[in-house]
């Protein structure tokens, strides 16, 4: 277990990049991964709800102006988790650099 930091600091030592330089690359690389884990998962939630809506509709035509109000809300729902992603993407990208 001793050698990890050893190693560590020899490659520091020879390519010249400092302890900030890779916490501002892991912040980055955080940030943007949180980012595209949301937007994903926010996707896949669009279809979700919509592909139920539409078979919802399908079964029963008469509920289609309850169902659309549903699917419109539980949409806005599922696209605020990546603003506040992007909020918290920002937080974590900013404040480590």
């Amino acid at each position: 277990m001793t050698t990890l930091p050893l190693l560590a600091a020899s490659a520091v030592a020879s390519t010249g990049v400092s302890g900030s330089d890779i916490i501002k690359a892991a912040a980055l690389l955080g940030g943007g991964l949180a980012l595209a884990g949301m937007a994903v998962g926010a996707g896949i939630g669009d279809a979700l709800v919509s592909g139920r809506t539409i078979e919802g509709v399908a079964r029963q035509p008469e509920a289609r102006g309850t169902l659309l109000g549903l699917t419109f809300l539980f949409i806005g729902l599922v696209d605020s988790f990546p603003v506040i992603g992007l909020v918290l993407a920002l937080f974590i990208i900013f404040t480590k650099s």
